[in-house]
């Protein structure tokens, strides 16, 4: 599986979707759960001076929709609905990247614990 984070430098997640220059993406091995860095991908952000340029922003909804989960400070309304609609599960918060991923695979693990559990 494939998360994207809002970062400007690779550690950190600090940006807001719409303003983002780039997205971090990580993969997570969803048998093993270790994780890797798969790429930086630059994105020409959407929202400036409080405007919002549609091509731009389909252009960055495009950009993650290979992506199950994003991290981001913050996400707009509008936007998170167009993500979920293309699957991407959107997470607000602020945090190192590295403990991010270590809660959020924690959870996971405990996610499928949960479902081994209920299937018997």
């Amino acid at each position: 599986m494939l998360a994207a984070f809002a970062s400007k430098d690779g550690k950190f997640v600090s940006q807001h979707f719409g303003h983002s220059p780039c997205f971090y993406i990580v993969e997570i091995n969803e048998e093993s759960y270790a994780w890797t860095f798969a790429e930086r991908r630059e994105n020409s952000p959407p929202c400036r001076f409080g405007e919002h340029d549609d091509q731009t922003f389909a252009d960055s909804i495009s950009l993650l929709s290979d992506c199950q989960v994003l991290f981001a400070v913050k996400v707009g309304s509008y936007a998170k609905a167009v993500l979920q609609r293309h699957n991407v599960q959107v997470l607000e918060m602020t945090g190192f990247i590295e403990d991010i991923l270590a809660g959020y695979i924690s959870y996971l693990k405990k996610q499928r614990e949960r479902r081994a559990h209920h299937k018997h």
